[in-house]
């Protein structure tokens, strides 16, 4: 949130500045802002634990409280920078450790669909479903589950139709992502947050 004007005024008045003096100023958090995004777009690869976030929380922390008796405008330049670095890491980072925190065998079928933007017995838009893993499986609150079409069956029309191998299992198709919010032993409930096609009962969710 920006300060109001008689704060800005004060703040200025102890750092010796005068208005574009102090607008520069606030421009720092923005600097760290786009540098941590920089950085966050360059490391995908690399993995951050939660001691990593847990330190940049304390960083804003700090340097938001040591900014508040600064007296000095280049060090109040440069806490700020820090400020709006910590920020959008701590931020970003967070959202993505609880996303990729599912484990990676997770694999269930809907269970039920219930309200949304869908048509009757299909989940669209902002529709609950609920699915057959709970707790014990290891789902938690804050998961994020990709959502798969049920692949069906072709008949390989090169072959005899009494051959075993004459039907052929079509791949799942991935349709879209849900948000558990609710977790019992054997069950969950899901918010679908994007959806490419339709879902219904018996579709698949895993793991993204």
């Amino acid at each position: 949130m920006l300060p109001q004007p008689e704060q800005a005024d004060k703040r200025a008045a102890v750092l010796h500045v005068d208005d574009l003096g102090y607008s520069f100023l606030l421009v720092g958090s923005g600097i760290g802002a786009v540098a941590a995004a920089f950085y966050l777009a360059y490391a995908r690869d690399r993995r951050h634990s939660g001691r990593f976030i847990v330190g940049a929380a304390m960083a804003e922390m700090l340097a938001i409280l040591v900014f508040a008796f600064s007296t000095s405008y280049a060090a109040s330049f440069l806490l700020l920078v820090v400020v709006g670095g910590a920020a959008v890491l701590t931020q970003s980072l967070t959202n993505t450790k609880i996303q990729l925190s599912a484990p990676n065998d997770i694999r269930g079928r809907v269970m039920g669909i219930h309200g949304g933007l869908g048509k009757v017995g299909e989940a669209g838009p902002q529709s609950i479903i609920s699915i057959n893993r709970g707790s014990r499986d290891g789902i938690e609150v804050g998961h994020v589950l990709a959502l798969y079409a049920l692949g069906g069956s072709v008949r390989d029309v090169s072959k005899p139709r009494e051959a075993r191998d004459a039907m052929i299992k079509l791949p799942d198709e991935r349709a879209g992502l849900a948000f558990v919010f609710r977790v019992f032993n054997r069950v969950s409930y899901a918010l679908v947050m994007h959806i490419t096609r339709p879902i219904g009962p018996l579709d698949v969710v895993q793991a993204p």
